[in-house]
């Protein structure tokens, strides 16, 4: 009796057939590995059956010439891997092209052709885990807050749950030229503002074909006059991080503190802090030089000018009410300060007049608050101070604590003559002590101490 197979072809099936090499080839090719191997392993069986299906076995001969490369290619990855719905979401994005299982799985043979572009393409979030509150691993991830993303906010299960959503793309148009989101001039880009309005851009190697879009004018959060973009009439949003944006020499890493701000980084805290405050705008990698141009006049200006402190409300000589916070003069005249004016005509207060009152070359004494650096002119207070403490009047220095005199002292006039001995040729009568100054004073002093010394002479 003799077997054959659907077609008809004998079959061998006896140790005769194996005397014949035509007949034994045959024999062996037909061999079906699931009779020889028993699995339930999902990569195994994706090789010791078509397409996994366990009615349809491979044989021997499935492997011969080229079939061994082509079932090898048709490996899913997800079989390798073993994926599951708990696998790490970079694992499940490998195996997948995406975040969810699919009935699309990758195979080997797809990834072979697809090189770096399957590391490339992985989201960053995949790897780092989101952290709204960081803003450093929410720039690496997402970008800019209320440029690239917003933070949206809800409650799951009693709990808040920060999530970004990624913001419309755009570019900013000054004087004739093209710019990204962040300001940087966009080289390979063209545009045209008329008609349809498109905005033609290459990637940054410039091997992929010009991509074209509809441009609408918009204001940004910080009320940045940019332009929108369109694929037609849907909104092109930015993207999340991808580990691409990572390889090569200018990549996300290397433009980090160009393109992070002080206030990028610290968000609302600096909103408490004098000097980080005028800060927020500044890149990272030129924080040195900003700080270092920061004056007095900005970091202290709520502390630096005479105000009326604290008590009730009164009215001044002027006839002006003065109240808790008004800026005031020496006389406790309220100083009507108009900040638009291009005139700053406020007082600099206590020991801020001494080491702020700068001087000229031709001994003009002036404000100059605005004009020292915090970091870099403390040499300059220092010598304001010995030349303000030098020519202040008495009163003065002790209406700013720096000396403690009774107002009993400062009141008195000074003493013309003693015995007939003058004691002071250099005030007008009615002068008070209040009103010299220290070198004055202790003039005074030595014209008081020779007129006793002459007193004493007559005795």
């Amino acid at each position: 009796m003799t077997t054959t197979d659907d077609e008809g072809n004998e079959i061998p099936t006896t140790l005769a057939h194996l005397t014949d090499s035509a007949q034994s080839e045959k024999l062996i090719n037909g061999i079906k590995l699931a009779d020889v191997i028993e699995t339930d392993d999902a990569l195994l069986k994706s090789i010791l059956y078509v397409d996994s299906d366990e009615s349809n076995p491979r044989t021997l001969g499935d492997f011969k010439g080229d079939g061994a490369q082509n079932i090898i290619n048709a490996i899913k990855l997800a079989d390798v891997l073993g994926i599951t719905e708990d696998s790490h979401a970079a694992l499940i994005f490998l195996a997948y092209g995406g975040k969810e299982i699919t009935d699309s799985p990758r195979t080997l043979g797809e990834i072979r052709t697809m090189g770096d572009d399957l590391i490339n393409d992985i989201p960053l979030s995949y790897v780092i885990s989101p952290d709204m509150d960081n803003s450093i691993v929410s720039y690496l991830i997402y970008g800019i807050e209320d440029v690239h993303y917003t933070v949206e906010t809800t409650v799951e299960n009693g709990s808040t749950v920060k999530t970004a959503k990624m913001l419309q793309r755009h570019i900013i148009i000054d004087g004739g030229l093209a710019y990204n989101e962040y300001g940087e001039a966009l080289n390979a880009a063209s545009y045209t503002l008329n008609g349809t309005s498109t905005f033609t851009e290459l990637n940054g190697d410039g091997e992929e074909d010009d991509v074209t879009y509809n441009l609408t004018l918009g204001t940004r959060a910080d009320e940045t006059e940019v332009y929108y973009l369109f694929d037609g009439t849907t909104a092109v949003e930015f993207t999340e991080t991808t580990l691409k944006q990572f390889s090569g020499s200018s990549n996300l890493l290397t433009k980090l503190t160009s393109r992070l701000t002080v206030g990028d980084i610290l968000g609302e805290e600096i909103d408490g802090n004098p000097m980080l405050k005028h800060l927020a705008g500044t890149p990272i990698d030129q924080l040195s030089t900003a700080v270092g141009e920061l004056s007095f006049g900005q970091v202290f200006e709520d502390q630096i000018y005479r105000t009326y402190k604290e008590g009730d409300s009164y009215v001044d000589s002027n006839g002006e009410t003065v109240n808790v916070g008004d800026y005031i003069d020496y006389d406790g005249n309220k100083i009507l300060y108009d900040p638009d004016s291009g005139v700053d005509n406020r007082v600099l207060g206590d020991i801020w007049h001494y080491m702020l009152t700068g001087e000229d070359e031709y001994g003009n004494k002036y404000n100059a608050a605005y004009e020292y650096s915090v970091v870099n002119d403390m040499d300059k207070l220092i010598e304001n101070m010995k030349r303000e403490v030098h020519d202040a009047q008495l009163k003065q220095l002790a209406h700013d604590g720096i000396l403690n005199l009774s107002n009993d002292i400062l009141n008195r006039e000074i003493i013309l003559e003693i015995a007939d001995y003058p004691v002071n040729t250099t005030h007008p009568s009615g002068t008070l002590i209040g009103d010299l100054t220290t070198e004055q004073m202790l003039i005074y002093v030595e014209e008081l101490l020779k007129a006793v010394d002459y007193v004493n002479s007559l005795a």
